[in-house]
């Protein structure tokens, strides 16, 4: 089987460190073309050159327009995201604020607005934790080669934080402008906006009378309805650990999979019980230290947002000592916690989502649960090492009795106004 082409290209920049990529893709090997009667799927870049989206349709009677349309349509929606809020991109909201001076007013495009004022709401609830300003701290570590001689001296580090502060953006509704008390402030969406973009392509796909899909962009992704029919036995990557083994921690997605059973039932052409039910999509926890998985998980109830955060790829060594690129805003200093990874999964958006699995990613097991308590029906996975350092795996749910405001969701724009009344009532 070939290479995915989207497992051939490198990580875009866009990301900040704090994301990592913890669920695996098992199941299908994308193209730009269909591979199948009944199932249209591409991979196109959308935030920036490198950040590709992966997308697979099951089409049905209820469809308002041609798959590969729909499909058009997804890549379209989330290729506008990066363009709004890619900080690389010297023509985006984001580099235009950045590239502000202190007070001066920038008129951003209504998803940019969105999307600042959910960042500003997750920063409070997480007292800090989440903070999309932070890339100055994040600038003294060296990422890169993975290695320093020893952390930052605590005067540089308190130069970098005076740089550091959500509550140093302001918000005017009218015209939408944003700008900041200081010059040096520099925004990173890259926490937030993939789930965004998600959420983006997931709309579009909605709007187009789809009931049935995949949309992943970094290991983040939702899982819309269910797999409605199997797919050849040649079409599986593998779901064993040795087949597993050859897909590289770089190439974190995620999908779906079926049981060798059931597949063999599919490609003979017989039918059993299971394939007269509406098949379970299916996700895999990568392990952070090694090849396989930590946990697979079945998904039967399908509409589900799932991001990932963790310390898989980006670290530093300082003598023999491993240091998470996972850094708290706070401090300025890479999280000392123990909690490796997380995995957040929610039924409302992937942006909710991957601000979450950052959040919580800085704030700790413990702490991240009376954030995560905030939000009815989230199912978070911990990954952490146990007194031995084998690697172990714990599960969280947040009650379900739990009453947000009425709220738009998705990519539709809230009702709030400004930064200033952006609280629990943005995050529905």
């Amino acid at each position: 089987m070939s290479r995915p082409a989207f497992l051939q290209n490198p990580k875009v920049m866009l990301a900040l460190p704090v994301i990592a990529l913890g669920v695996l893709l098992l199941m299908w090997n994308f193209s730009s073309a269909p591979i199948e009667t009944g199932k249209v799927e591409g991979s196109q870049p959308v935030l920036g050159k490198f950040l590709v989206a992966n997308i697979r349709i099951f089409p049905g009677p209820e469809m308002r327009v041609p798959a590969t349309q729909a499909l058009d349509q997804a890549f379209i929606a989330m290729r506008e995201v990066g363009d709004l809020m890619n900080r690389f991109d010297p023509e985006s909201d984001i580099s235009k604020i950045n590239a502000a001076k202190a007070g001066q007013s920038v008129a951003v495009d209504p998803r940019t607005w969105y999307v600042l004022l959910k960042a500003m709401a997750f920063h409070r609830l997480s007292h800090g934790a989440f903070d999309v300003t932070v890339p100055p701290v994040l600038a003294l570590y060296d990422y890169q080669s993975r290695k320093m001689d020893a952390l930052p001296e605590a005067d540089v580090i308190h130069d970098a934080k005076k740089s550091v502060g959500s509550q140093m953006l302001h918000f005017e509704r009218e015209g939408m402008l944003v700008s900041k008390e200081i010059d040096s402030l520099q925004i990173d969406l890259g926490a937030i906006a993939k789930g965004y973009a998600v959420d983006a392509g997931k709309d579009a796909l909605i709007r187009a009378g789809v009931k049935n899909a995949m949309i992943e962009v970094g290991g983040e992704l939702w899982l819309l309805g269910h797999v409605p029919e199997y797919p050849k036995a040649d079409q599986l990557i593998g779901t064993s650990t040795s087949a597993n083994s050859s897909v590289k921690k770089e190439d974190a997605t995620s999908t779906t999979k079926t049981t060798d059973s059931t597949n063999a039932a599919a490609a003979s052409g017989q039918k059993n019980d299971a394939q007269e039910k509406e098949r379970a999509w299916t996700t895999g926890i990568q392990n952070p230290r090694g090849d396989g998985w930590l946990q697979i998980l079945d998904l039967r109830e399908g509409d589900r947002a799932i991001a990932t955060s963790g310390d898989y790829e980006k670290f530093f060594m300082i003598g023999g000592d491993r240091y998470s690129h996972i850094v708290d805003p706070r401090s300025g200093l890479p999280v000392t916690h123990g909690l490796i990874s997380v995995t957040i999964m929610s039924p409302r958006s992937c942006l909710e989502a991957d601000a979450l699995a950052t959040a919580v990613s800085v704030l700790g097991a413990d702490e991240g649960k009376k954030l995560l308590n905030l939000f009815p029906n989230l199912h978070a996975i911990y990954t952490h090492e146990d007194e031995n350092g084998e690697l172990v795996t714990e599960s969280y749910s947040s009650p379900n009795d739990i009453v947000l405001p009425e709220q738009s969701s998705g990519t539709d724009m809230p009702k709030a106004t400004t930064a200033a009344s952006a609280s629990k009532t943005e995050l529905k």
